[in-house]
């Protein structure tokens, strides 16, 4: 039996460049480990069989 749910991302594009307010230079090989660690941190993933980009566990009703 298969079971299909639907997923919805959510990623923050602006804050990759950004530390505690201020812009990091992408150029600057002494910020990349910051900004790597905001890329990764950026992306969410969770159900959404509504298709309102909100997370269905953390909306009244469940999501349906």
């Amino acid at each position: 039996m298969t079971y299909l749910t639907r997923r919805t991302g959510a990623v923050e594009f602006f804050l990759w460049p950004i530390e505690r307010g201020a812009f990091l230079d992408p150029n600057d090989p002494a910020n990349a480990g910051t900004i790597n660690a905001n890329i990764r941190h950026s992306f969410r993933a969770f159900g959404d069989e509504d298709h309102d980009g909100v997370d269905d566990d953390h909306e009244a009703g469940g999501g349906r």
